[in-house]
């Protein structure tokens, strides 16, 4: 959709940059003096805002922080068949009785002996290591596309956001304009009355409307800086700094191929997407007491070490032997291990078979809800359309109507009132187009990231 004829004319609703700029620079500075707190300001366009939405907001944050914690998990749950390493040294001592092979006891034994050596310790949970690790990998991949969905719905919020600040900034500058024009007629009439050429009512009524459009300005900087402090909030930005949007025409964008929405997939959506894949990874998770159980545990243990008797007399008649003597073994074995609760009690079936049944349901709930989401974003789109188009039509009448009345007041045969209310009816007109363009960007960005694309 291409700006209209009418933001070209002399009306000045074509904003140029510098006297906006000047303009916005000047609305901080009086309210500085005013409230005699210092506030910095900013200039933002709508590639800044997303940039900045990306790398600062505090939610995309903490979703891309638990992906790295996804990562981590992952890198953790694939080293499950690294062996242990031991190394050092163990001492036996025994006073007493000790049992026989055959099963007679020796009394008043006293012994002792000492290990020192290396080894390791291999053992390798086949069904828990390899189901968990493939979970630990769908997380990855479900925490990834959470990041992305989290982000697309930050990013929309901050979009929505832009557009209403501007939108104020475009309405408050509007009526600034006219209250320009409003106090130049003043300044007529009040020559006319004091050359006997005018009604002294008429100068008055002009300015009564000077207030009413004062307090308007006054009312519109109110929420431009409700609008700049929110937008700042979801940029994390500090320090209460004051934004104001540097593009310098509110214009209708196009993002939406129309004839694609219903062929619109809604499984590409990253939210579904997302939970599909945490549907994944409980499945994965259930196969540790599923198909896990029929795979078995591998042990193998092996030692290089010097065992023997250091601390005995080496004079009595028994000590026929070194002291200490090198000693090497290896230990293994395959066993399958089936826990009588997973076999019988079905407790840990039930819980995963419950997390499924929740994600499933959630999917149905993100179908749903995105259907409803792209049909009222395109509602909206066709309504806003229709509103711009009747906008503008009412904006050159207005205008037209403007330009008799200042003129038929020229030549005395229009009351000041006249013009006033056309000026009412244009800016009235003025702020049904920022409005209609506003919602129509809105529902643009809405329709766009509901139909499962990326910004």
């Amino acid at each position: 959709m291409q700006q209209h004829p009418i933001t070209n004319t002399n009306i000045k609703m074509r904003i140029v940059p510098f006297i906006l700029l000047l303009f916005l620079l000047g609305l901080s500075v009086n309210t500085q003096a005013q409230t005699k707190v210092k506030t910095k300001t900013m200039a933002l366009d709508l590639e800044n805002a997303l940039q900045l939405a990306g790398a600062n907001n505090l939610t995309i944050k903490a979703y891309q922080l638990k992906h790295e914690e996804a990562i981590a998990q992952h890198k953790s749950a694939k080293e499950w068949w690294y062996p242990t390493i031991q190394a050092g040294i163990r001492l036996h001592q025994l006073n007493g009785a000790v049992m026989n092979g055959d099963g007679r006891f020796f009394t008043n034994v006293d012994r002792q002996n000492v290990w020192g050596g290396i080894g390791a310790n291999l053992e390798l949970d086949l069904g828990n290591g390899i189901f968990s690790a493939a979970a630990a990998k769908q997380k990855i991949a479900a925490t990834q596309m959470a990041t992305k969905a989290a982000k697309n719905e930050t990013i929309l919020a901050v979009v929505h956001q832009y557009y209403d600040l501007q939108s104020e900034q475009m309405k408050n500058f509007a009526l600034q304009q006219l209250k320009e024009q409003s106090e130049e007629m003043a300044a007529q009439l009040e020559v006319q009355v004091d050359v006997g050429l005018g009604y002294k009512s008429d100068w008055l009524l002009a300015k009564s409307n000077i207030s009413h459009q004062h307090i308007a300005i006054k009312k519109s900087e109110g929420e431009l800086y409700a609008k700049s402090a929110k937008l700042a909030q979801l940029l994390n930005m500090k320090d209460g700094v004051q934004l104001f949007i540097a593009d310098t025409a509110l214009v209708p964008v196009e993002l939406v191929d129309e004839s694609k929405i219903d062929a619109m997939v809604i499984g590409n959506h990253p939210a579904y997407k997302s939970t599909q894949l945490q549907l994944d990874v409980v499945k994965a998770e259930r196969n540790v007491i599923g198909k896990g159980l029929l795979l078995p545990t591998l042990s193998l243990g092996v030692s290089n070490a010097i065992f023997g008797d250091i601390f005995s007399p080496t004079d009595i008649e028994f000590q026929t032997m070194d002291p200490l003597y090198n000693t090497f073994q290896i230990n293994g074995s395959i066993m399958w291990r089936l826990p009588l609760n997973n076999l019988f009690g079905a407790g840990d079936r039930r819980l995963y078979d419950a997390k499924m049944t929740l994600y499933e349901n959630q999917l149905q709930q993100i179908q749903t809800q995105l259907g409803s989401e792209i049909n009222a974003a395109y509602a909206q789109l066709i309504a806003a359309r229709e509103q711009i188009e009747i906008a503008k039509e009412g904006m050159a009448f207005a205008k037209e109507a403007i330009e008799q009345s200042i003129e038929r007041q020229k030549m005395r045969t229009a009351q000041a009132f006249e013009v006033f209310q056309a000026q009412e009816y244009f800016i009235r007109s003025q702020m049904d187009y920022f409005d209609a363009v506003n919602q129509y960007n809105k529902a643009q960005y809405s329709l766009y990231l509901a139909m499962g694309n990326d910004l």
